[in-house]
């Protein structure tokens, strides 16, 4: 994900793309860190434009800063917009009272308010403001735009996030992963919540399932090497396995060690042999066969990925 936040200075937009990054993992920069040096004096544009071009070129990121010169580049290249609209009264409030405290998109401490900063706040709404509603009207059709009127709305936003967090979809996932090739991706049956945090645990490090149902569907038997998204019962990436090994064996031959590897309950084969008497009971009659403990089996052993 490419993310921009812009808006008054004092509005709270660094602070929202702090927590941002908190929630996300998404690298974040601060414009003002690239512009201005610890001894206040500011780099020349070739520079500063050089060290933006190469955060653009990445593939994820969180940008923090107005920069109006820029933003139309920035904008094209982002996906999503956090656009603070704030009161100036609240934006002075803000602004003021962050002077005297150590911030980490600023290479020094603000020991008062400086005037024309103030001034810039002030000044914001007829300066600043019409130039970025313009160039976000020119791409709302094309980039998800969230304004925010209040602080209060931006928190909202972020307790949304966090209570999401962690929630993805498979392709998003996999892209964040670094992997390449082909993928499967699939929730275990019965009780697939707990079995995918089994896995995320690295407790379960092998499945099982009825060969009859492989043959039925005519579907190829998993391979070593492959690699699996694991669902959760909605839907949702949890972790990525990849298959080290593959064989077939009779429910009543499998081995204690297997069901050690399954990670359930006790981890025990009595318990094993217990709960999946019942599940393949249940599965198989969806097909009208009965169970018997002659049922083939395909044994799967998997490494967690991530």
């Amino acid at each position: 994900m490419k993310i921009l936040v812009i808006g008054s200075p004092g509005s709270g937009k660094s602070t929202f793309a702090r927590k941002l990054r908190d929630i996300t993992g998404l690298p974040l920069h601060y414009l003002d860190m690239i512009f201005h040096r610890p001894d206040r004096t500011t780099v020349d544009r070739d520079e500063f434009d050089k060290a933006l071009n190469e955060i653009l070129a990445g593939d994820e990121w969180i940008i923090d800063g107005n920069y109006l010169r820029t933003l139309p580049l920035r904008l094209s290249a982002a996906e999503k917009v956090f656009f603070f609209d704030l009161p100036v009264e609240e934006c002075l409030k803000g602004a003021e009272s962050r002077i005297g405290t150590k911030r980490e998109d600023l290479p020094w401490t603000e020991t008062e308010f400086d005037e024309d900063f103030r001034r810039y706040i002030i000044d914001f709404p007829k300066d600043q403001l019409p130039k970025i509603e313009r160039l976000l009207n020119d791409c709302k059709d094309t980039k998800d735009i969230v304004v925010f009127r209040s602080r209060e709305e931006a928190d909202r936003c972020l307790e949304t996030l966090s209570a999401k967090k962690g929630k993805m979809t498979a392709e998003e996932l996999w892209k964040r992963s670094g992997l390449t090739g082909k993928y499967e991706a699939w929730a275990f049956g019965g009780e697939p919540d707990e079995l995918a945090e089994l896995v995320k645990k690295d407790i379960k490090t092998a499945t099982c399932s009825a060969l009859c149902f492989y043959e039925l569907e005519g579907e190829d038997l998993p391979k070593a090497g492959e690699y699996s998204i694991v669902l959760d019962s909605k839907g949702n990436a949890v972790c990525i396995i990849r298959t080290t090994k593959v064989y077939t064996e009779r429910f009543d031959r499998v081995s204690a060690s297997h069901a050690y590897k399954e990670g359930e309950g006790d981890r025990s084969l009595e318990y094993w042999r217990k709960v999946h008497r019942d599940f393949f009971r249940e599965e198989l009659r969806t097909i009208g066969r009965e169970f018997d403990e002659s049922l083939m089996l395909v044994c799967e052993e998997f490494e967690l990925i991530s």
